[in-house]
């Protein structure tokens, strides 16, 4: 009996088996909040002035992720917003820090102090607040 055969054989399918395997890998992509760590906001402004209200921060430690979208609850004197970060799930990434730094703009409809809260990954508020002068 030759013994090369099986090992051909049992060779052969281990590398099948391997290219099986890498090519058909679901990797998953998910959302989440993202940690702003700061805001740049003017003292104040003039009522009916578009206020830019900047974020800083780490989405993520490589390529993977990245920022999606910025989601705001206005009201007349406030807004709450959520940084919204996505990881892609992909094989491999680069390897870069990629950084928050985005804006978000809107108008106050009343003069008065306006509040900012940014919700935070762990349940926590970043808060800030500009003067909206007449």
């Amino acid at each position: 009996m030759d013994i090369k055969h099986p090992i051909i054989i049992l060779t052969s399918l281990c590398i099948l088996f391997s290219i099986f395997n890498c090519t058909n890998l679901d990797y998953e992509s998910y959302t989440f909040i993202i940690p702003v760590d700061s805001l740049v906001i003017p003292d104040s402004i003039v009522l009916n002035d578009t206020l830019e209200i900047r974020f800083f921060g780490i989405i993520g430690n490589n390529g993977c992720y990245s920022f999606e979208k910025l989601e705001a609850i206005e009201q007349q004197l406030s807004i709450q917003l959520t940084a919204i970060g996505k990881f892609t799930g992909a094989a491999t990434c680069t390897s870069v820090m990629v950084d928050l730094e985005e804006s978000y703009f809107v108008t106050p409809s009343l003069a008065g102090q306006y509040y900012i809260e940014v919700l935070q990954p762990d349940n926590t508020v970043l808060r800030d607040s500009v003067l909206v002068i007449r």
